[in-house]
């Protein structure tokens, strides 16, 4: 089944109310979450799924799996086939992002939205949910400000192994019925925090790497 842009829009707006931010969550998977005394969000039980910022995307395209938010960027698997740049920084999305349409995914490092058209996006922002008026982490925005950096167009060819014979009709969505989850992750950071600090220990690991390689040379 491919899905055309109008559908991506309706799953991605019908899934919006019954989504809570989780970071690493995958709207498809039907994890529960809720919001705790510190008001952040966590996994485990609740009357929200649990969604980031691409699980949340990768279900709108119906991808059948949880992509992460690199592949809607300029090297990625979907980004290097569509990207385009941004090019102005007005906050009005049309003209920031020219040719953008209803279905198309806006991209920065390590965070992704949903154009749904009329200059609006859907987003899945931050595990720190008491932060947003939705009280669930996620956003409904009428305009880019900040550092998107471009978009990747939504092609129908995405969604072809897409079968809703094997994907459960969200509207049968029940606590009772969702996946057991595995440990909730500590809620201190939204998408793109979690994404430095990936890249920064990565970048630590790497250094720390190479002096070892250095004295292993020195001591032979």
């Amino acid at each position: 089944m491919k899905l055309t842009r109008s559908e991506v829009v309706s799953r991605g707006e019908t899934a919006f109310p019954l989504c809570g931010y989780i970071f690493g969550g995958y709207f498809g998977d039907r994890t529960r979450c809720h919001i705790n005394d510190k008001g952040y969000g966590v996994s485990g039980s609740g009357e929200y799924i649990a969604t980031d910022c691409s699980g949340f995307t990768s279900w709108a395209w119906g991808l059948g799996y949880h992509a992460h938010s690199s592949a809607w960027g300029p090297s990625g698997i979907y980004g290097r086939q569509g990207y385009h740049k941004r090019s102005s920084y007005t906050g009005n999305i049309s003209t920031d992002f020219l040719g953008i349409r209803r279905g198309d995914v806006i991209h920065k490092e390590g965070h992704v939205i949903l154009y749904i058209g009329a200059g609006e996006t859907l987003e899945a922002s931050t595990q720190h949910w008491s932060n947003t008026s939705t009280g669930r982490g996620m956003v409904h925005r009428t305009s880019a400000q900040g550092s998107w950096t471009g978009y990747t167009s939504y092609s129908e060819s995405y969604s072809e192994d897409y079968d809703p014979e094997l994907t459960p009709d969200i509207n049968d969505w029940s606590p009772e019925s969702s996946i057991t989850p595995g440990p909730p992750i500590p809620p201190y950071m939204d998408d793109e925090e979690l994404y430095m600090m990936a890249a920064v220990l990565d970048n630590q690991y790497t250094k720390r790497y190479a002096r070892l390689k250095a004295w292993r040379k020195a001591d032979k």
